[in-house]
């Protein structure tokens, strides 16, 4: 569902700007070195391409937290009130978990491809491809260790990351599981797709706010990445919805991600994103 004069082409230039960089930081956080298979293994799949939305939200979320016009930003040096954090690294680490779970997802469904491009495990081997996603796992986590933030914050964001990860192998676990079944019921499904998918949503939007001390904002922003999710699955893509959801507390945010957003958080009422503008990506959140 989309407003009147919306423009979907905007949407989709807006998120290719910051695939660009995000694609760029990769190559700087991921080089091939020895064992040089090892990397072209870990990197192949993130070379073959993604929209990556995770860290486009992230990101996005940076900007709408300290009110910073669209891509106005150096994100390897962002504005905060305890210094510059390096937001991309934190981007960087969330593509670089999906990636994870493609490879390993891709091994235990014996999937023949991927983005176009034979699957990890058949590309190389299956002992190279579980290598690839180990080490990408790990990569993560030193990702995100190079944000530069105040040590409390890093370590907030490290738990964050590492309780999604947790999260997925439940969503992972019980996909396997459904397989042997019979039946399942909608609710159990929804369940599980929240935990494989929409928990990374969920940390991407979130851990912004963790790294940049806007504490206020954490739980609203990590309902917002739940929303982005829910509403893909529903297959609708990157261009969202409008919807409103309550939140506690006072917070007084605006959300800007396209310079056609604003996201209006009020203590004690609803918030809704209003789209007005040729820019618009507004997120479905309940």
């Amino acid at each position: 569902m989309s407003e009147p004069g919306a423009d979907p082409v905007a949407v989709e230039r807006a998120i290719d700007a910051r695939r660009t960089r995000v694609n760029d930081a990769v190559t700087e956080e991921l080089p091939i070195i020895r064992p040089e298979r090892l990397y072209e293994a870990s990197r192949y799949l993130l070379d073959a391409g993604g929209k990556r939305l995770r860290p486009t939200i992230l990101l996005l979320a940076a900007e709408a937290i300290e009110d910073a016009a669209p891509l106005s930003e150096d994100y390897r040096s962002f504005p905060a009130d305890a210094g510059p954090i390096d937001v991309m690294s934190a981007a960087v680490s969330i593509e670089i978990i999906q990636s994870f779970t493609l490879i390993h997802d891709d091994i235990m469904d014996d999937d023949d491809m991927r983005r176009g491009v034979p699957a990890v495990h058949n590309e190389y081997d299956l002992e190279t491809a579980i290598l690839a996603g180990d080490t990408l796992y790990s990569k993560a986590f030193e990702s995100m260790l190079e944000t530069d933030a105040p040590a409390d914050r890093s370590v907030r964001a490290l738990s964050e990351l590492a309780t999604t990860c947790t999260k997925i192998c439940e969503g992972q676990a019980f996909d396997i599981d459904f397989e042997s079944r019979d039946a399942v019921e909608p609710d159990e499904y929804l369940d599980m797709v929240e935990l494989k998918t929409a928990v990374l949503y969920a940390a991407a939007a979130s851990i912004p706010a963790v790294l940049l001390g806007a504490d206020e904002a954490v739980d609203a922003l990590y309902g917002y990445g739940l929303g982005q999710a829910q509403y893909r699955v529903a297959g609708a893509g990157p261009a969202l919805d409008e919807r409103r959801a309550s939140v506690g507390g006072g917070l007084g945010l605006r959300l800007r991600p396209f310079g056609g957003i604003s996201l209006n958080l009020e203590v004690g009422v609803s918030y809704r994103i209003d789209a007005r503008g040729e820019n618009r990506w507004a997120p479905h959140l309940r």
